[in-house]
Protein backbone atom coordinates (compact mmCIF):
# COMPACT_ATOMS: atom_id res chain seq x y z
CA UNK A 1 0.00 0.00 0.00
CA UNK A 2 2.84 2.31 0.89
CA UNK A 3 4.53 2.06 -2.74
CA UNK A 4 1.32 2.11 -4.15
CA UNK A 5 0.66 5.47 -2.47
CA UNK A 6 4.64 6.77 -3.36
CA UNK A 7 4.03 5.85 -7.02
CA UNK A 8 0.85 7.30 -7.10
CA UNK A 9 2.57 11.07 -5.82
CA UNK A 10 5.38 10.65 -7.79
CA UNK A 11 2.91 10.31 -11.14
CA UNK A 12 1.81 13.28 -9.75
CA UNK A 13 4.52 15.30 -9.99
CA UNK A 14 6.21 13.64 -13.09
CA UNK A 15 6.14 16.75 -15.03
CA UNK A 16 7.32 19.18 -12.16
CA UNK A 17 10.46 21.23 -12.79
CA UNK A 18 12.43 23.04 -9.47
CA UNK A 19 14.70 26.12 -9.68
CA UNK A 20 18.44 25.99 -9.13
CA UNK A 21 20.23 28.79 -7.72
CA UNK A 22 24.13 28.39 -8.21
CA UNK A 23 24.83 31.27 -5.62
CA UNK A 24 23.46 28.38 -3.36
CA UNK A 25 24.32 25.26 -4.62
CA UNK A 26 27.45 23.81 -6.25
CA UNK A 27 24.72 21.04 -8.35
CA UNK A 28 22.87 18.20 -8.30
CA UNK A 29 23.14 14.54 -6.59
CA UNK A 30 21.30 12.05 -8.88
CA UNK A 31 19.91 9.01 -6.77
CA UNK A 32 21.06 10.75 -3.43
CA UNK A 33 18.70 8.34 -1.25
CA UNK A 34 17.63 9.95 2.13
CA UNK A 35 20.77 12.19 2.72
CA UNK A 36 22.86 14.78 0.57
CA UNK A 37 25.50 17.15 1.73
CA UNK A 38 24.96 20.99 2.18
CA UNK A 39 24.95 22.66 -0.85
CA UNK A 40 23.94 19.51 -2.91
CA UNK A 41 20.74 19.02 -4.07
CA UNK A 42 19.59 15.28 -3.90
CA UNK A 43 16.71 13.17 -6.09
CA UNK A 44 15.50 10.53 -5.01
CA UNK A 45 12.16 8.85 -5.53
CA UNK A 46 12.03 6.57 -2.17
CA UNK A 47 9.06 6.42 0.22
CA UNK A 48 11.14 7.56 2.76
CA UNK A 49 11.91 10.83 1.67
CA UNK A 50 7.90 11.75 1.94
CA UNK A 51 8.70 11.26 5.87
CA UNK A 52 11.38 13.56 6.02
CA UNK A 53 9.38 16.55 7.06
CA UNK A 54 7.32 14.69 9.39
CA UNK A 55 8.11 15.38 13.39
CA UNK A 56 11.03 13.45 15.19
CA UNK A 57 8.59 11.55 17.57
CA UNK A 58 6.66 10.04 14.55
CA UNK A 59 9.95 9.76 12.53
CA UNK A 60 11.53 7.76 15.64
CA UNK A 61 8.54 5.61 15.86
CA UNK A 62 9.00 4.67 12.04
CA UNK A 63 12.46 4.67 11.59
CA UNK A 64 13.22 1.08 13.55
CA UNK A 65 10.89 -0.48 10.91
CA UNK A 66 13.05 0.91 7.89
CA UNK A 67 16.70 -1.12 6.60
CA UNK A 68 18.55 2.17 7.46
CA UNK A 69 17.66 1.34 11.16
CA UNK A 70 20.22 -1.78 10.88
CA UNK A 71 23.24 0.29 9.95
CA UNK A 72 22.60 4.01 11.11
CA UNK A 73 21.46 5.61 14.85
CA UNK A 74 18.23 7.44 14.90
CA UNK A 75 19.95 10.62 16.12
CA UNK A 76 22.63 10.65 13.33
CA UNK A 77 20.26 9.50 10.61
CA UNK A 78 17.92 12.47 11.93
CA UNK A 79 20.65 15.09 11.63
CA UNK A 80 21.53 14.36 8.24
CA UNK A 81 18.22 14.77 6.36
CA UNK A 82 17.54 18.08 8.38
CA UNK A 83 20.64 19.52 7.05
CA UNK A 84 19.68 17.98 3.90
CA UNK A 85 17.46 19.60 0.83
CA UNK A 86 16.27 16.34 -1.17
CA UNK A 87 13.92 15.99 -4.20
CA UNK A 88 10.82 13.16 -4.22
CA UNK A 89 11.02 12.67 -8.01
CA UNK A 90 10.91 9.63 -9.74
CA UNK A 91 14.25 9.92 -11.82
CA UNK A 92 12.61 7.53 -14.79
CA UNK A 93 10.51 10.66 -14.89
CA UNK A 94 13.72 12.73 -16.10
CA UNK A 95 15.61 15.28 -13.74
CA UNK A 96 13.10 17.71 -12.93
CA UNK A 97 15.28 21.18 -13.68
CA UNK A 98 14.95 23.02 -17.22
CA UNK A 99 17.65 23.01 -20.17
CA UNK A 100 21.08 24.43 -19.32
CA UNK A 101 19.77 25.42 -15.78
CA UNK A 102 22.28 23.21 -12.88
CA UNK A 103 26.04 23.76 -12.02
CA UNK A 104 27.00 20.08 -11.64
CA UNK A 105 25.95 16.55 -11.46
CA UNK A 106 27.04 13.85 -9.18
CA UNK A 107 26.07 10.57 -8.94
CA UNK A 108 27.52 7.47 -6.81
CA UNK A 109 26.51 3.96 -6.88
CA UNK A 110 23.58 4.00 -8.58
CA UNK A 111 23.78 3.81 -12.64
CA UNK A 112 24.66 0.04 -11.67
CA UNK A 113 21.03 -0.18 -10.73
CA UNK A 114 19.73 1.00 -14.11
CA UNK A 115 19.25 -0.84 -17.34
CA UNK A 116 21.87 0.00 -19.99
CA UNK A 117 18.85 1.74 -21.26
CA UNK A 118 17.71 4.13 -19.06
CA UNK A 119 21.43 4.63 -17.91
CA UNK A 120 21.65 6.03 -21.61
CA UNK A 121 18.32 8.30 -20.63
CA UNK A 122 19.79 9.31 -17.53
CA UNK A 123 23.17 10.88 -18.99
CA UNK A 124 21.62 12.38 -21.83
CA UNK A 125 18.82 13.91 -19.29
CA UNK A 126 22.26 14.89 -17.39
CA UNK A 127 23.58 16.65 -20.16
CA UNK A 128 20.72 18.16 -20.99
CA UNK A 129 20.26 20.27 -17.16
CA UNK A 130 23.69 20.93 -17.47
CA UNK A 131 24.98 24.73 -17.96
CA UNK A 132 27.55 24.50 -20.76
CA UNK A 133 30.76 24.45 -19.34
CA UNK A 134 29.08 22.18 -16.30
CA UNK A 135 30.35 18.48 -15.48
CA UNK A 136 29.19 15.32 -14.53
CA UNK A 137 30.68 12.95 -12.18
CA UNK A 138 30.42 9.32 -12.26
CA UNK A 139 31.50 6.62 -9.50
CA UNK A 140 30.38 3.15 -9.76
CA UNK A 141 31.49 -0.06 -8.49
CA UNK A 142 34.67 -1.18 -11.24
CA UNK A 143 33.98 -3.99 -13.26
CA UNK A 144 37.69 -4.65 -13.23
CA UNK A 145 37.85 -4.69 -9.93
CA UNK A 146 35.24 -7.11 -9.51
CA UNK A 147 36.78 -9.36 -12.28
CA UNK A 148 39.95 -9.32 -10.29
CA UNK A 149 38.50 -10.85 -7.45
CA UNK A 150 36.62 -12.98 -9.05
CA UNK A 151 39.89 -14.68 -10.64
CA UNK A 152 41.25 -14.26 -7.04
CA UNK A 153 38.26 -16.26 -5.63
CA UNK A 154 38.12 -19.15 -8.54
CA UNK A 155 42.03 -19.70 -7.41
CA UNK A 156 40.98 -19.76 -4.05
CA UNK A 157 37.79 -22.54 -5.10
CA UNK A 158 40.38 -24.38 -6.86
CA UNK A 159 42.06 -24.74 -3.86
CA UNK A 160 38.91 -25.90 -1.71
CA UNK A 161 38.47 -23.03 -0.03
CA UNK A 162 34.79 -21.99 -1.36
CA UNK A 163 34.45 -19.01 0.98
CA UNK A 164 35.36 -16.21 -1.31
CA UNK A 165 33.60 -17.25 -4.67
CA UNK A 166 30.45 -17.77 -1.91
CA UNK A 167 30.71 -14.35 -0.41
CA UNK A 168 30.71 -12.93 -4.21
CA UNK A 169 28.36 -15.10 -5.75
CA UNK A 170 25.47 -15.00 -3.17
CA UNK A 171 22.96 -12.60 -3.38
CA UNK A 172 23.49 -10.55 0.08
CA UNK A 173 20.04 -8.30 -0.06
CA UNK A 174 17.33 -8.58 2.58
CA UNK A 175 14.92 -6.64 1.13
CA UNK A 176 14.70 -8.27 -2.56
CA UNK A 177 11.78 -5.98 -3.32
CA UNK A 178 13.56 -3.03 -3.62
CA UNK A 179 14.05 -2.32 -8.02
CA UNK A 180 17.32 -0.71 -6.84
CA UNK A 181 18.76 -3.96 -4.42
CA UNK A 182 20.50 -5.42 -7.77
CA UNK A 183 23.08 -4.53 -10.00
CA UNK A 184 21.93 -4.29 -13.53
CA UNK A 185 24.53 -3.25 -15.46
CA UNK A 186 28.31 -3.10 -14.57
CA UNK A 187 31.28 -0.98 -16.24
CA UNK A 188 34.91 -0.48 -16.57
CA UNK A 189 36.32 2.79 -17.94
CA UNK A 190 35.48 1.96 -21.81
CA UNK A 191 31.91 0.56 -21.03
CA UNK A 192 31.50 4.44 -19.03
CA UNK A 193 33.75 6.43 -21.95
CA UNK A 194 31.17 5.07 -24.44
CA UNK A 195 28.07 5.31 -22.69
CA UNK A 196 29.01 9.69 -21.73
CA UNK A 197 29.90 9.82 -25.73
CA UNK A 198 26.26 8.81 -26.45
CA UNK A 199 25.08 11.74 -24.53
CA UNK A 200 27.51 14.25 -26.31
CA UNK A 201 30.15 14.49 -23.38
CA UNK A 202 33.67 15.37 -23.75
CA UNK A 203 36.88 15.57 -22.40
CA UNK A 204 36.01 12.02 -20.90
CA UNK A 205 39.06 10.63 -18.39
CA UNK A 206 38.63 8.19 -15.46
CA UNK A 207 40.28 10.23 -11.97
CA UNK A 208 41.40 9.22 -8.90
CA UNK A 209 38.96 9.32 -5.37
CA UNK A 210 39.28 12.88 -4.45
CA UNK A 211 41.15 13.74 -7.00
CA UNK A 212 38.82 15.20 -9.98
CA UNK A 213 38.19 18.57 -11.25
CA UNK A 214 34.79 18.87 -9.73
CA UNK A 215 34.47 21.07 -7.01
CA UNK A 216 33.58 20.20 -3.52
CA UNK A 217 32.20 16.56 -3.73
CA UNK A 218 34.51 15.43 -0.59
CA UNK A 219 31.33 14.83 1.25
CA UNK A 220 29.81 13.37 -1.37
CA UNK A 221 32.74 11.03 -2.71
CA UNK A 222 32.00 8.55 0.40
CA UNK A 223 32.84 5.15 -1.28
CA UNK A 224 35.19 3.94 -4.07
CA UNK A 225 35.01 2.75 -7.26
CA UNK A 226 35.37 3.46 -10.83
CA UNK A 227 35.34 7.71 -11.31
CA UNK A 228 35.11 9.18 -14.51
CA UNK A 229 34.57 12.57 -15.15
CA UNK A 230 33.39 14.06 -18.38
CA UNK A 231 32.14 18.05 -19.17
CA UNK A 232 29.68 19.41 -21.35
CA UNK A 233 31.43 21.76 -23.83
CA UNK A 234 30.76 25.60 -24.39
Amino acid sequence: MTDTINSFLLLLKKNRKYSFDDAKYHGINLGSSTTSPQGWIGISGGVTILLLNMPAFVLRMIYPFSSRSKKTPFSEFYKKVKSSRILHHNLFYGIPFKNAAVSNVFTSHFFEHLSYNSAVYMVKESYRVLKPGGMIHVVVPSLESDVNKLKQATEEYDKGNPDAARALLTEPYVDLTDPFSHHRFMYDFDDMKILLEKAGFKNIRQVERYKGAMPNIQPLENRPGLIVEAVKEL
